[in-house]
């Protein structure tokens, strides 16, 4: 079994004074690539959002861009529309990419600034949790199943951390076999949960065994999402859709991140393959 292809996206959020300041880097077998987002951490409006390519499969370069357009523009869940509109899919969509994995780092990030975002305390911001994210996923499809709501899993740590804010990791990596087989291996490890994904395809690009594993995550209700990873069989995540993905794995009953995996594994894949 040998390595073939290989693709790591890091996100951190930190503190700086009234903003948060988010980069996201990839660095894979064919890209080295990071966006950069500065925003207001009272109301989350971009201050400074900005891109740059190191390495592309031509070899080495530096394209760098900054999109003056999306200041003042509130870089949270709901603004992708704006954000997919203002970016395009320029540099085989990866500014788009690491981008949007900027703003969903800052929502994760938001837990830790509670009283600046105007949270009287973690169980308000529990309830707000709740109400936009009602039917998202499978955790806030059952929220009368959890074992602990957010506000007793996180405690009085909302308050005390103040920098280093978030931190996620995802990696994906494609083995070849000595059938022609393919193996890979993924892994989501942020400040809040832990996941391992592996698949395995045949010859076509089809994924014939699939299995997953929770270490962490804010309730166990979460692992019972792992059941829908079986929906892959016989699917080529390279040629899906994200629309198609989001189906396979349960949609608004299933679980958002497991989703990202199998998103950004269809997209490595499809990077192998060129």
């Amino acid at each position: 079994m040998n390595a073939v292809y290989h693709a790591t996206y890091s996100c951190t959020v930190d503190r700086k004074g009234t903003e948060l300041i988010t980069r996201c880097a990839l660095i894979s077998t064919d890209y080295e690539a990071s966006a950069q987002l500065a925003v207001d951490i009272y109301n989350f409006k971009i201050n400074h959002v900005g891109w740059d390519i190191y390495r592309t499969p031509a070899g080495y370069t530096l394209i760098s861009q900054d999109i003056p357009e999306l200041n003042g523009v509130e870089a949270y869940f709901y603004s992708g529309s704006q954000i997919r509109q203002t970016v395009g899919q320029a540099m085989n969509g990866i500014p788009l990419e690491l981008i949007t994995e900027c703003i969903r780092g800052i929502g994760q990030a938001e837990a830790f600034i509670i009283k600046e975002r105007g949270f009287s305390s973690p169980e308000q911001f529990d309830e707000y949790c709740c109400e936009i994210g009602i039917d998202s996923c499978y955790y806030y499809s059952n929220l009368d199943l959890l074992e602990m709501p957010w506000s007793e899993y996180m405690g009085e740590h909302s308050y005390a951390r103040d920098k280093d804010l978030f931190y996620r990791h995802k990696n994906y990596t494609i083995f070849s076999q000595p059938d022609n087989s393919l193996l890979t291996t993924a892994s989501f490890v942020d400040t809040f949960h832990e996941i391992a994904m592996v698949t395995t395809l045949n010859e076509q690009g089809l994924i014939t065994e699939c299995s997953g594993s929770f270490m962490r995550s804010p309730d166990k209700i979460c692992y019972k999402t792992l059941e829908l990873l079986s929906q892959l069989k016989g699917q080529n995540l390279s040629a899906a859709s994200k629309k198609e993905i989001a189906g396979w794995l349960g949609g608004s009953l299933g679980c958002t991140h497991l989703y990202e995996m199998a998103c950004d594994l269809g997209k490595t894949l499809a990077d192998f393959q060129k």
